[in-house]
């Protein structure tokens, strides 16, 4: 017998199930970025430790993230040669 999740409990368990591999903080320490071993890039919020949001943006690893000198872009790059970019929010 196969165990068939609910597409939004499958994404939550890959989500806890993957290694964080990079991690980058804004200088304020208002907002946490981890790059994980599912090709996810997470914001979470510095202060109370929640999740701001998480997105889905490599097909492997990430490996490196870097944050602009205003705070306003992440960049994420991956073992898939992709460079991704994200905005924080205001």
């Amino acid at each position: 017998m196969a165990l068939t999740l609910p597409p939004s409990q499958a994404q939550a368990l890959a989500l806890t199930l993957a290694l964080a591999l990079t991690l980058a903080l804004t200088l304020a320490l208002t907002l946490a970025l981890a790059g994980d071993s599912s090709g996810h890039v997470t914001f979470v919020d510095g202060r109370h430790g929640t999740l701001v949001q998480s997105f889905g943006s490599h097909q492997a690893d990430v490996l490196a993230l870097a944050v602009s000198a205003d705070q306003s872009n992440v960049f994420a790059s991956g073992v898939d040669h992709k460079v991704a970019p994200h905005r924080t929010a205001p």
